[in-house]
């Protein structure tokens, strides 16, 4: 859902119209709760049959205008770099440049990894080739030492 400023004026509307807060939840281990304003006895605003219900309504007396609020300081600050941006994009006509660039940038990042790749493959190579080597040697020594003895016992 997108809100308007439209939209955001109503609800903002609704919340001036209703109770001051802040809100508290009264009697909390008895149910169904009251809500009221904090401090006021009696005038209760609103009952509910749950402790978390109670608690969301008591907070959104706050919790709304401040989400109102933040709503509008963020458009305050998004307007004018969207309107920034859209008029840059426009004079500029950044779109070949930016796909160019894009895929050079994606091309040499995997470049590299295949690099890095190539390097971790050719270390296992390596790696692999060092110990086959060596159970090799390691094998013939004990075929040469076998002989040997075979050779021995049967002379």
């Amino acid at each position: 859902m997108s809100l308007t400023d439209d939209d955001l004026s109503e609800i903002e509307a609704r919340c001036n119209a209703a109770t001051p807060g802040p809100w508290e939840v009264r009697n909390p281990g008895c149910w169904p709760g009251e809500i009221g304003p904090t401090g006021v006895s009696g005038g209760s605003v609103a009952t509910a049959s749950c402790h978390d219900n109670a608690e969301f309504i008591a907070h959104a007396r706050e919790d709304v205008p401040a989400l109102v609020a933040e709503v509008r300081a963020l458009r305050e600050i998004v307007r004018p770099l969207a309107e920034a941006l859209k008029h840059w994009l426009k004079d500029n006509n950044p779109t070949a440049s930016f796909a160019a660039g894009e895929a050079a940038a994606a091309m040499h990042a995997y470049a590299k990894r295949c690099e890095r790749l190539y390097s971790e493959i050719q270390s296992q190579i390596d790696d692999g080739a060092q110990e086959l080597s060596e159970s090799i040697a390691r094998g013939a020594r004990k075929m040469d030492a076998n002989s040997q003895i075979f050779l021995e016992e049967r002379i």
